[in-house]
């Protein structure tokens, strides 16, 4: 439910340091709630492999939630991963990411799950993240979007046994067996 008054990204950047963890969507400050343990597996397998990939080639930096992401004066977002490409650093500032990562990786989570495919995927495809990935928890699926050439469906749809690459990255491939715990 939308509140009558909308949230600034000034107003969120006073909020106290050290938890409780916010995000702001369409003024809307919404209380993230602590990941369960497979959901932090997923994503630190994941953010394991983009680490060693980006380190390896000085592609860009590899952040992890929570960071802050302002990409509008009423959105502030705290993706599980995002990337943000050696042509973009200078959207790296002190207090977060200002603009759109390259990529961004949300890990699913029952309570999150319908923010994660519905307000947030309209509000990177519309901030200019290029690449978004959803991986399910549930299903051992992960569903990439190509956000810059379609963001209503994914342009790809894998299975736990299949490798997940991205045309921002040449050469990296995601065993998604590495990513997803058994």
């Amino acid at each position: 439910m939308k509140s009558a008054l909308l949230i600034t990204a000034a107003e969120y950047a006073g909020l106290p340091a050290g938890g409780p963890q916010y995000q702001l969507v369409e003024g809307d400050l919404l209380l993230n709630p602590a990941p369960i343990p497979l959901h932090q597996i997923i994503s630190r397998n994941l953010e394991f492999l983009l680490f060693e990939y980006a380190r390896r080639t000085g592609c860009g930096e590899i952040f992890y939630a929570p960071v802050d992401v302002f990409l509008s004066p009423h959105d502030v977002v705290q993706p599980d991963i995002c990337l943000v490409l050696a042509a973009n650093l200078r959207r790296i500032s002190g207090r977060g990411i200002e603009g759109a990562p390259d990529l961004v990786v949300e890990v699913l989570s029952p309570g999150t799950e319908s923010l994660d495919r519905g307000a947030k995927l309209k509000l990177y495809a519309r901030a200019g993240v290029r690449e978004l990935w959803l991986l399910d928890p549930r299903t051992r699926r992960t569903e990439i979007y190509d956000l810059e050439r379609d963001p209503e469906k994914p342009c790809s749809v894998l299975g736990r046994e299949e490798n997940a690459s991205s045309r921002l990255l040449p050469g990296f491939a995601a065993d998604l067996k590495e990513v997803f715990p058994l």
